[in-house]
């Protein structure tokens, strides 16, 4: 997603509050973590723009061997200062450090709920296919070219991968009210013989009736050397189908063996959630259902876990409120496969 914003001198792009409560021996155990962001930003023909963020945890593994449960860590996310337009280029050329940009993520209004740390508490935690990580320079289109879309050119020090290794990526994006598209490729080296090469899309639509789609597929980290697999590839698929307030989203996820220069643990891992709901009760405000996961992995001792319960969201005050109850239906577990979860959400 796009963070820059000249008319916002200062906003607040996140706060994420979210419990998880769980039994445990003489009470239960109740882990939270908070997230904040907020964006600093000039206006145009300089601009200069930069995110920090502001994360507290106080679950049993806390964010660094530095940092005790429910300490707070402050982290700069990016910095980056721009040219627009200059000479009267339609571009923008930028200079960065740290992760600005997010490949195949999502605008807000339509990218899938089953991603970040409410569905993978124990990471990682998915969020878009590919992130932009390291000091380096962009060249985009500016909006005086298109309004719907742009093209960018990224060339910097691939920090996921370590120090003396660069990365390109190329990526173009196209937005409409009833379609969005973004692809991008690009490659990292030296790596291997020949580095190693990643590509991937995202894509949204929605039809005059009741039907919509989300999808993200791409693969990461490829080695020539090596045939391309399944486990290389990221893909989720979202249906999702609305009648009047009731609402149907399916989400087929296939978890890759690498994410963002990390090894995810669960190469082969498939998650099927559905959600059926009510959807603008109250006045528009109270969103009621059902939500079932299916997760299947051939590597856990569990082969195949059903996890179902209901689920509340209230958006009031600028606030998304959501309370969700987990029970794992398969294998049973009793009390101690039982899990709450509260959160709340909200953008300024």
């Amino acid at each position: 997603t796009d963070t820059r914003a000249p008319h916002a001198p200062v906003r607040i792009d996140r706060l994420e509050i979210l419990s998880r409560m769980q039994p445990g021996g003489a009470a239960p155990t109740l882990l939270s973590r908070a997230d904040l962001d907020f964006v600093l930003s000039s206006p145009a023909p300089v601009t200069a723009d930069a995110a920090v963020r502001l994360e507290y945890d106080d679950g049993p593994e806390p964010f660094s061997e530095q940092l005790a449960a429910g300490d707070a860590r402050l982290a700069l996310r990016y910095a980056r200062l721009s040219i627009v337009e200059p000479a009267g280029a339609p571009l923008e050329l930028s200079y960065f450090v740290g992760k600005p940009e997010v490949f195949a993520s999502g605008r807000e209004e339509f990218t899938t709920r089953y991603r970040g740390y409410l569905y993978f508490p124990e990471g990682p935690e998915y969020d878009g296919i590919r992130a932009v990580d390291g000091t380096g320079i962009s060249i985009t289109t500016s909006p005086s070219l298109s309004e719907n879309g742009d093209l960018g050119l990224f060339m910097y020090q691939d920090t996921s991968r370590g120090t003396e290794r660069y990365a390109t990526d190329l990526r173009f994006r196209r937005h409409r009210p009833q379609f969005s598209l973004e692809v991008f490729g690009g490659a990292t080296y030296p790596e291997s013989d020949y580095g190693l090469y990643r590509a991937g899309a995202m894509a949204y639509a929605s039809t005059p009736g009741p039907g919509s789609f989300f999808a993200q597929a791409g693969f990461l980290d490829w080695d020539p050397n090596d045939e391309l697999a399944l486990e290389d590839m990221f893909f989720l698929f979202e249906p999702r189908l609305r009648f009047s307030r009731v609402a149907m989203i399916y989400t087929f996820f296939s978890h890759p063996a690498r994410y963002r220069g990390e090894d995810t643990g669960t190469p082969n891992r498939m998650d099927i959630s559905g959600r059926l709901q009510l959807e603008g009760l109250a006045g528009g405000i109270l969103t009621t259902g059902v939500e079932s996961t299916v997760i299947l992995d051939p590597d856990a001792s569990d082969k195949a876990i059903t996890r179902t319960g209901p689920v509340v969201e209230l958006g009031a005050g600028g606030v998304q409120w959501l309370m969700k109850l987990n029970v794992q239906a398969y294998p049973y577990e009793q009390l101690d496969g039982l899990e709450a979860v509260f959160a709340a959400r909200t953008s300024f």
